[in-house]
């Protein structure tokens, strides 16, 4: 299973490894975009972290850790790292994991209603004008839909994209 965070220390107490050359190597392999990478430190910050955060961290705790400030802080990055790796790269808006998530959620409180847009014809316009050119429409379509969407409450609209013309 895919975890959703590693942490690790910077100091091993290994000979030749630290926390840094794990966090490199895990970064190589498949499905590390997935993961939040927290690291752990006594050391002066100033002087590890430009390191740390090159080999691929996303944030870092000091030691000795502060519980009040530990699951706070690993819930707040749980929950941005959720939806970054959940969010459509083209348009920015929730995608696919996102949506079902809030669908479930709405429909459980019984007040749900669904609308769903699909591009007639969309191969053949990228295939005549370009996916750039078919990128930039469905970022126009996207833009009128956010701002139709800031004329609500965020209770009472969700939007979302599935992927390509949907």
């Amino acid at each position: 299973a895919q975890p959703d965070m590693i942490l690790v220390d910077l100091n091993l107490n290994k000979e030749n490894d630290n926390g840094i050359d794990v966090v490199s190597e895990s970064k190589r392999l498949p499905g590390s975009h997935l993961y939040c990478v927290v690291m752990l430190t006594g050391a002066d910050a100033s002087e590890v972290l430009p390191q740390a955060y090159r080999s691929g961290i996303h944030d870092y705790l000091r030691k000795p850790v502060v519980p009040s400030e530990f699951l706070p802080k690993l819930e707040n990055l749980l929950y941005h790292n959720r939806q970054r790796v959940h969010t459509n790269a083209l348009t920015g808006l929730p995608g696919i994991v996102l949506i079902e998530e809030e669908y479930d959620r709405r429909a459980i409180s019984g007040s749900c209603t669904v609308g769903y847009l699909d591009l007639d014809h969309f191969k053949p316009f990228n295939d005549a004008f370009g996916v750039k050119a078919g990128d930039k429409g469905i970022l126009v379509l996207a833009n009128i839909f956010h701002s139709l969407r800031t004329s609500f409450k965020k209770e009472n609209l969700f939007l979302g994209h599935l992927g390509g013309d949907d």
